[in-house]
């Protein structure tokens, strides 16, 4: 989503003020669902949670 808004990790932290947390949350792949709100929502994106039942397909 980032990549595909900015082209860039680094400025997107720089121009939302993320500094260097952002850095280590994509090495160690460890976002909150605060951090993932934050992020959607600075890109104008809405942040969806999906359960999707695994026999049936059903999503919730």
């Amino acid at each position: 989503m980032i990549i595909y808004h900015l082209k860039s990790v680094p400025a997107f932290a720089k121009n939302f003020a993320y500094g260097h947390f952002m850095g280590d949350k994509m090495k160690c792949d460890n976002f909150s669902e605060k951090d993932l709100k934050k992020i959607a929502e600075d890109l104008n994106y809405d942040y969806e949670i999906v359960f999707t039942d695994r026999d049936t397909g059903k999503q919730l």
